[in-house]
């Protein structure tokens, strides 16, 4: 046994040694999807984290500089932008730049809001906000309208969030319709459920709508002789 001790205690020690070199640089197991961070012990999960972080600075400031470089600073024509701190409710909007004024501009998600149309057990609303958006230029000084009177048109410029919520200046055509006839017997009993009473929701309420009219699924299209559904002229 002492023998033993004396040829192979020195091997012990070192094996001892490397084990606890271990345990307190520890290892790496894999890297987290999730996070993306290091999952591990020690002084490698510590390096490799603080490497990770270093990487998403780098990345994020990379990303906003590029951002920043496609950020327009005027109109098309060198038009001065539309001011971010004042609400442009009220105004005209040219969706497209194409020179039709499309609508007139009732929400400025900017700057959000709230307010009611009935009473405060029904009607009551809440305008959602955006943090940032696309930039606008006036691309006319002045239009003039029933709706709205004498006012700036805006359009815009450059990518990001729509800023505005615009209402159509004029109908889809002059005739008289019905919503949906062929429900009016049966009803829709899930209306509350596939669609949303939150503001402004009409575009993805009619979505889906005009899915569940072209499929019947309340009842005959266009069930009165006299009029046509009103989803019989609007599909998109």
């Amino acid at each position: 046994m002492k023998k033993f001790s004396e040829d192979h205690g020195g091997v012990a020690i070192i094996l001892i040694v490397i084990a606890v070199l271990l345990l307190i640089v520890g290892s790496v197991k894999g890297l987290d999807e999730g996070t993306g961070k290091v999952n591990g012990s020690g002084v490698a999960s510590v390096v490799g984290n603080a490497y990770s972080n270093a990487i998403d600075k780098f990345k994020n400031s990379f990303d906003e500089t590029l951002a920043s470089g496609n950020v327009p600073t005027s109109g098309p024509n060198g038009e001065d932008l539309v001011s971010k701190t004042e609400s442009q409710v009220g105004k005209y909007a040219d969706i497209d730049g194409d020179g039709t004024v499309d609508g007139i501009i009732f929400a400025d998600l900017l700057f959000g809001g709230s307010g009611k149309w009935e009473n405060e057990n029904r009607g009551k609303y809440s305008i959602p906000t955006i943090t940032t958006s696309k930039e606008y230029y006036v691309s006319q000084n002045s239009y003039t309208n029933n709706l709205g009177g004498t006012a700036e048109v805006l359009s815009p410029t450059g990518k990001g969030n729509n800023r505005f919520y615009i209402m159509s200046l004029s109908d889809i055509d002059s005739n008289t319709h019905t919503w949906y006839a062929g429900a009016y017997d049966g009803g829709i009993e899930d209306y509350n459920i596939i669609t949303s009473k939150e503001f402004c929701a009409s575009k993805s309420n009619s979505i889906t709508m005009i899915k569940k009219w072209n499929s019947s699924a309340y009842g005959n299209q266009n069930s009165m002789s006299k009029y046509t559904d009103v989803w019989n002229e609007v599909q998109t």
